[in-house]
């Protein structure tokens, strides 16, 4: 089986808004970017003055359109943060809407990573539209980190969510482009098809018990295929775990975060849906994962 095309990063775009969640990405950004040699871009998303509002109040025509003393100073500190952890990096202002500003500049930019923290001034839960980091994800046709937690050291034990798809592979490659010294983990929730129907009519327990040991075996031979074609012959392979979901009680997304728990994984990689006219369907467990997961968070994109 021929290998997949293996991801580089060269460019990483880090938003920051000032926040001490920003401040996280920031750092992780720095370390990525230095562990990569690649480039590292930081910016802060504002909303412009309209015109009308700067010729009420009799302003320079330029306000608005230059960060003020403030900004420039948290621009410079941002600056000063991933210099600290060896990465030199650029820091400018963009106007717009935080997610559409990010997305835009991701693409223009040419960004291999993007980097967000999961809570920040704007990174308020919202019933109707989510968090920011949601939105993005959504819009931006990259890689998407989400930082939850302080840098402390490189990533080094990372749980890899699959669910067999045509995504599955970007997931894996993103994963290992990422983090190439990790130890890594492939995790696959599998669910039996029409198991408590049959289980229902009242089939034969030892049918069942057969049905579902064949899912099982047809889900470990899939991911150890996909781990050949995707995985970096570099690398340590990803160690196989299986787990069985479906129940109300047990949906996918619950079994992905209590076992990321357990094993004390730093980063959960895991994959968008597929591509729409406006940008990215999220998938359910993809959304529970970005709202309730308290680990660092990569969502894989299909480039």
């Amino acid at each position: 089986m021929s290998k997949s095309k293996t991801k580089t990063i060269r460019r990483v775009l880090a938003g920051t808004d000032f926040s001490r969640a920003a401040a996280n990405a920031v750092a992780r950004a720095a370390v990525i970017a230095a562990e990569h040699a690649a480039e590292l871009k930081i910016i802060h998303a504002t909303t412009p003055v309209s015109a009308a509002a700067i010729r009420r109040f009799g302003l320079d025509p330029v306000f608005g359109r230059e960060p003020d003393p403030e900004t420039r100073d948290s621009l410079k500190r941002a600056e000063a943060v991933a210099r600290k952890y060896g990465s030199r990096a650029v820091a400018e202002v963009i106007h717009g809407g935080a997610a559409e500003s990010l997305a835009r500049e991701a693409n223009r930019y040419g960004a291999d990573l993007v980097v967000v923290g999961a809570r920040g001034h704007r990174m308020a839960k919202n019933a109707s539209t989510g968090t920011t980091a949601e939105r993005l994800t959504e819009l931006c046709g990259r890689d998407v980190l989400i930082v939850h937690r302080p840098v402390n050291a490189s990533y080094n034990n990372i749980l890899i969510c699959i669910a067999l798809g045509p995504v599955s592979g970007h997931v894996v490659t993103s994963a290992c482009a990422l983090a190439p010294n990790a130890g890594k983990s492939l995790l696959h929730v599998y669910e039996p098809p029409f198991e408590r129907k049959l289980i229902s009519y009242g089939a034969n327990p030892d049918a069942v018990a057969s049905h579902r040991n064949a899912v099982k075996g047809d889900a470990s031979r899939a991911a150890l295929d996909l781990i050949e074609k995707c995985a970096s012959p570099e690398q340590n392979p990803p160690s196989i775990i299986l787990k069985r979901g479906g129940s109300p009680g047990h949906p996918a997304y619950r079994v992905l975060l209590v076992a990321a728990q357990k094993m004390r994984a730093d980063l959960v990689v895991i994959g968008k849906n597929q591509p729409t006219i406006s940008g990215f369907l999220l998938g359910n467990t993809t959304k529970h994962i970005l709202r309730d997961a308290s680990t660092d968070t990569l969502i894989a994109a299909s480039r």
